[in-house]
């Protein structure tokens, strides 16, 4: 029986061109903690999300080197240079406890432990030590580190975040 569920798409990143010149991609990605690649078999790229079978997968650095069957050189590789890529969520496999697809995030309301509206998650920034979310709302912008410290709570389904501003997070 068919799924009436949508299909969720997880972004994986972007391609930044041809890799070698037998028609691998290379692929910038800032998607962390992701299962090995290995279990991928599929990728989706582009806007029109284009269904590729992924014949090989690699890290190199801090890239990702990606082989898509029916793209076998160079020039077929470098059509796709600037294509999003995407992959199906249930692919990826479960989430372990309090961890997000930054998709899932983005657009969240953020409150404070007292009440406050501080605005919506609109962008998260993967840095080395730990992610920063940009909450923009009515009183301006706010960078809160997303460690269990600040972030108390995440409500998918309200679409809800419940923070701890620490002092000196708040600017101005």
């Amino acid at each position: 029986m068919p799924s009436t569920e949508a299909t969720r798409y997880i972004f994986l990143g972007n391609i930044v061109g041809p890799q070698g010149v037998h028609g691998a991609v290379r692929l910038h990605s800032r998607a962390r903690g992701l299962p090995s690649l290995d279990s991928l078999q599929k990728v989706f790229v582009g806007e029109q999300r284009q269904r590729y079978a992924l014949l090989a997968a690699r890290r190199q650095g801090k890239a990702l080197v990606l082989e898509l069957e029916g793209c076998a050189d160079h020039a077929a590789a470098a059509l796709l240079t600037g294509a999003a890529v995407w992959v199906q969520a249930e692919d990826l496999g479960a989430l372990q406890e309090n961890e997000y697809y930054i998709a899932d995030l983005v657009g969240l309301r953020v409150v404070t432990t007292e009440g406050e509206e501080l605005g919506e998650l609109v962008e998260v920034l993967v840095t080395g030590a730990n992610d920063v979310y940009r909450v923009v709302g009515a009183a301006g912008e706010v960078l809160l580190p997303a460690i269990a410290q600040v972030v108390r709570n995440v409500d998918l389904p309200a679409r809800s975040m419940l923070v701890w501003l620490m002092p000196g997070l708040r600017q101005g």
